[in-house]
């Protein structure tokens, strides 16, 4: 995905931090075709690393590891750029990627890993956009995606679901239902997710693993696909909400769940499957 000359600025910049670890980096890089990278390495510095690309065709990316409050912050200009931010272990740690518009073409991922109390956010103005966000082994962590234009997220014929769903013959009622890749994956305990979705003929997907979480996907628009899929137990919810036309919603649950789907409008389906996690 990113070329390899920042491949080597990456490694570089990993040698370098290793020695002394920065608390406070920032790139500004106003223009086109630009690359940027940042590693910060600490113990017990809080971090903070801003990348300001405003013009088009940027690449981005932010690896923090370690430190305590950490602050990682991406935006980006329209078109064709791609951005990343990685935070491993640490706590209370927020990561942002803002991609304006009206663009199209722009890739963001945010992954925080083995953390409590961390946000993440990821916004997106424009179409053809893709955003996912993923927080793995995390305790009372938070992700938001807002997306607002047409034909965000990607779209594929079948997702592979997780190990836990493996078998699982209620699985088959939901092949009218339309899937594509998740734009927000979270393990943990007490995770909130949240997606806000604006226009038509976008894709969004949740999935959760664990114990107290909440998930919420609200779609304001035509022919949008939505899908949240739940492994835990009680108390979990997942809810979404719909207005428009020719919208589809599916919901695939394990354990002790609570399920709300509205839509509103005409040629919607929404689909809901729960049950026992095997």
């Amino acid at each position: 995905m990113y070329r390899k000359s920042v491949l080597a600025v990456v490694i570089g910049l990993v040698l370098v931090a290793a020695v002394q670890a920065q608390d406070n980096t920032t790139i500004t890089q106003p223009g086109n075709a630009n690359e940027a990278a940042i590693v910060q390495l600490s113990d017990d510095l809080t971090l903070l690393a801003t990348i300001d690309q405003p013009g088009n065709e940027n690449e981005a990316m932010i690896l923090q590891m370690g430190g305590f409050g950490n602050t990682a912050s991406i935006i980006q200009g329209a078109n064709l750029s791609e951005a990343m931010i990685m935070q491993d272990g640490g706590i209370a740690n927020v990561a942002s990627i803002t991609q304006n518009g009206p663009g199209a073409g722009n890739y963001a991922f945010i992954w925080q890993d083995e953390g409590e109390n961390n946000v993440a956010t990821l916004t997106q103005t424009g179409s053809d956009n893709y955003g996912s966000i993923m927080q793995n082994e995390g305790l009372n962590n938070s992700a938001t995606l807002t997306q607002n234009g047409n034909g965000n997220g990607e779209e594929v014929d079948s997702v592979a679901l997780p190990t836990q769903a493996a078998g699982v013959a209620q699985a088959e009622y939901l092949a009218g239902v339309c899937f594509g890749e998740w734009s927000i994956f979270q393990c943990g305990f007490d995770l909130t997710a949240t997606a806000d979705v604006t226009g038509n003929e976008n894709n969004t997907f949740q999935y959760q693993e664990g114990e107290g979480h909440l998930a919420s996907i609200t779609i304001n628009g035509n022919e949008n696909c939505a899908f949240q899929a739940q492994c835990g137990f009680e108390p979990t919810t997942s809810t979404i909400t719909i207005t428009g036309n020719g919208n589809s919603v599916g919901q695939f649950q394990w354990g002790g769940t609570v399920s709300t789907v509205d839509v509103t409008g005409n040629f919607n389906s929404a689909c809901v499957v729960s049950g026992l996690c095997f």
